[in-house]
Formats: structure tokens, sequence, C-alpha cells
């Protein structure tokens, strides 16, 4: 399963955290509808005036041309984006 390929490289301290994941991960991959997988992280981390959501990405292939669009949309505001 590509799930546990992907994980090898993840660094999780805690174990039952990690099980956790992998099988909602597993779960998720055999969806047929998108898959929303909450992820607790340490308060004041990774958030920079960013809020309270992190940006997990956008279609780059459709055959929609609204979401062809909003892809490149997103790559200009990315490019302003701060880099980490």
């Amino acid at each position: 399963m590509a799930t546990k390929s992907i994980l090898k490289n993840v660094h999780i301290k805690n174990k039952n955290m990690g099980k956790s994941l992998l099988r909602a991960l597993e779960d998720a991959e055999k969806q047929t509808v998108s898959t929303l997988i909450d992820i607790k992280v340490l308060p004041k981390t990774m958030l920079h005036g960013y809020g309270h959501w992190w940006r997990v990405g956008q279609p780059q292939v459709s055959k929609s041309e609204t979401v062809r669009k909003a892809y490149e949309a997103l790559k200009v505001e990315l490019a302003k984006a701060r880099q980490y």
C-alpha cells in the first residue's frame, strides 16, 4: 500500500498517533469521496499569523476549466507566501 511507503519518511513521536494516522490514511485511500483528516498539532506551531488552517492543496489536474484556473491563481499567491 502506498501509504506505508510515504510514512517511512515521517517522524511521529507518539506511536499510537502514528498507528491512528496510518489507519485513517488507509481508510481514506478506499473512499470514493474527498476525505478530511484532522491532525492535532502543538499549540503555536507553524501558524505565524495564518490562522488555524493549513493549506492542503488544490488539484493540479482537472477536466474542469474552473479548477485549472483556480490552481493557476493559487500558484501566483503561493509565490508571495513566506517560505520555510
